[in-house]
């Protein structure tokens, strides 16, 4: 049985501090700002590489030259390298694997279930603000993306040590409502309520849109029936309130389907009481003034943009195809009095609008008494508002608006690009969506086309088609780097091979197959494991890979992208396989190759898991 001693800290943070420490030593202290640690793509021939070239222009040098400075005057005996080279303007590191081998085993072993965490988190709480639809709409793809991006966070951050609250504020207050109810007064149909509530909800709001072309006075009465709604009306209150729970009742179906969940879902309406007084405090500090907007086009742009989160005006057409919160508080005519934060001397093109002359609420005074709540309550170190990019002219002047208020807490806007259809964006005011509902049916439909032929129960058949199909959703959208849009492409979305979640599911099967068949699970009981015995290319480059894991996960924490940790786990299974195919593991020539091999299946394994679920993906045990 191989005993690790207990680490503070992961060796290959150690060895890239090393790496860095040798070039700093040779070329001055001042290249320590200009370097960075790369791991060099595969066929290169070392394990760690520092490029010369940005610290070559600051210092006006040959980085060839350099990198041979370098690799001529360092030592690399009593380091952790065996080797140390030069070659096109990197210096190469190579490491010294009867010292690596035994390190990155004891990190893993000393480490348990708890590998690749870390504590940088601890003491901090930080607010993740995500999903957010709108009552009285069905979830559709423009939802996803702040859906499992945002859980992707909560569960990254958790993994890190952060104390982590899930708010999902719910867009179930607004000028939109009034849109709604005005519809639901003059065509609702019971029956189609009862049968579909979003679905028959989001009917009546494109028809709403469609009618008010050609009779504007349908505006008026959406503006006068939240003004009732905002003033407690029993009969706009009540029809509000059903609409509410049977919008409710549907997305927690998603929920459950997709693996998501909060801590909170509040809502703007839950906020409702704290709004006169935002506004008042606002006015008294000189904050806030009585106003006619000054510029017709920017006011409304900024005010559609205050009005809701996932995506601008949905006279632009993509209110759902960035997700979350709507985009429909318009309506402040030319010459109307509003309360409003002036920010042009800040540079910021429009004001942010806080209340319309007939005392209606816009979203900016909701988000603000929200913040509010969210400070009073949970003291966060940190709130991140997981929302559409198109949403970033809001977000200047809302965190202005913060900042001028003197409410303090760091608040981060982690942007995301739409989801477009290949004929253009999607409109909840045109009806051109597509259900997330649907999407996830048809995927897990496809999913059981994997197993159909495989000699499981219709029990097991109908659970890995559940869990693979809903990978395949998620990660299409969890593997791109969430600042780019995505073409929706249902054959792009739904492939089952290459770079998606049921290729990552399936080399985590491969894998724990083999170590049933083993019949061991646990990597410390493995009598025969001696890390010196893994000399093979295939072994010390997965080996090398399993080591990257906690730094590939505080990279993604660091810059809130979790597309990193899908990519590694991408490399992660394509080296993995690679060493399956060359390496034999429980035919292995001596009983300590078969148990050294089988430990290296085993962090694969965990790895691969652990990796997945921080994306909010879980794994079959078979496929």
């Amino acid at each position: 049985m191989y005993n690790a001693p207990t680490m503070k800290g992961y060796a290959l943070e150690k060895i890239r501090d090393e790496a860095r420490g040798i070039v700093v030593a040779i070329l001055g202290q001042e290249a320590a700002e200009h370097i960075r640690v790369e791991f060099p793509p595969p066929g290169i021939g070392a394990d760690l590489a520092i490029p010369l070239f940005p610290l070559a222009k600051v210092l006006r040098r040959n980085p060839n030259e350099m990198a041979s400075e370098v690799a001529e005057k360092v030592d690399p005996s009593g380091s952790y390298f065996d080797q140390i080279s030069a070659a096109k303007g990197f210096v190469n590191f190579h490491f010294d694997w009867t010292q690596c081998n035994k390190l990155f085993f004891e990190d893993f072993l000393a480490s348990g279930d708890a590998y690749g965490s870390a504590e940088i988190g601890s003491g901090k709480t930080v607010v993740i603000d995500y999903s957010a639809p709108n009552i009285a709409k069905p979830f559709s793809v423009g939802h996803l993306r702040s859906t499992v991006i945002g859980q992707a966070l909560y569960n990254i951050l958790i993994f890190l040590g952060y104390t982590v609250i899930g708010d999902n504020h719910i867009g179930d207050w607004g000028t939109q409502f009034g849109k709604i109810l005005a519809a639901y007064d003059r065509w609702g149909d019971e029956k189609a309520l009862e049968e579909s509530p979003t679905r028959a909800l989001l009917d009546l709001y494109v028809r709403f849109h469609e009618e008010a072309v050609a009779d504007p006075s349908l505006e008026v009465a959406a503006r006068e029936w939240f003004a009732k709604l905002e003033a407690g009306d029993d009969k706009a209150t009540q029809l509000w309130s059903r609409f509410r729970e049977l919008s409710l009742r549907e997305f927690e179906r998603i929920y459950d389907l997709l693996g998501v969940s909060f801590d909170h879902t509040l809502g703007e309406s839950f906020y409702n009481e704290r709004l006169k007084d935002i506004v008042q405090r606002a006015l008294d500090s000189g904050v806030a003034e009585w106003s006619t907007v000054p510029d017709k086009d920017a006011s409304r742009s900024g005010e559609k943009d205050a009005a809701g989160k996932g995506g601008t005006s949905e006279e632009k057409g993509n209110v759902d195809a960035s997700g979350g919160r709507d985009s429909t508080e318009t309506g402040v005519g030319d010459d109307e009095k509003v309360i409003l934060i002036p920010l042009a001397k800040y540079d910021i093109s429009a004001p942010l609008i806080l209340q319309k002359s007939d005392g209606t609420s816009l979203y900016a005074t909701r988000e603000l008494a929200t913040l509010e709540h969210r400070v009073a309550e949970w003291k966060p170190h940190e709130v991140l508002y997981v929302v559409g990019a198109e949403q970033s002219l809001y977000f200047t002047q809302f965190f202005k608006a913060i900042e001028l208020l003197g409410i303090k807490v760091k608040c981060v806007h982690v942007p995301f690009g739409m989801i477009r259809l290949p004929e253009g964006r999607m409109s909840t005011r045109k009806g051109r969506v597509i259900f997330l509902e649907d999407l996830l049916a048809e995927a897990i439909e496809r999913a059981g086309e994997i197993v159909k032929d495989r000699d499981l129960s219709d029990e097991e058949k109908q659970e890995i088609a559940r869990l693979v199909g809903v990978a395949a959703v998620k990660y299409a959208d969890l593997s791109q780097d969430r600042t780019k849009d995505i073409v929706f492409d249902w054959k792009k979305m739904m492939a089952l091979e290459g770079n998606s979640g049921p290729y990552l599911q399936y080399a985590y099967t491969r894998a724990a197959s083999i170590m049933r068949k083993s019949g061991e699970d646990d990597v410390g009981e493995l009598e025969n494991l001696d890390p010196s015995a893994l000399t093979e290319e295939e072994e010390t480059a997965l080996l090398r890979e399993i080591a990257r894991f906690p730094e590939v996960i505080k990279q993604a924490a660091g810059d809130y992208k979790p597309n990193y940790i899908a990519n590694y786990l991408f490399s992660l299974s394509q080296v993995f396989n690679r060493f399956y195919v060359n390496c034999a593991v429980l035919k292995a020539e001596t009983p300590v190759l078969k148990d050294s091999r089988l430990a290296l299946v085993a962090m694969t394994a965990y790895v691969l898991r652990k990796g997945l679920s921080l994306l909010g993906i879980d794994c079959p045990e078979k496929m």
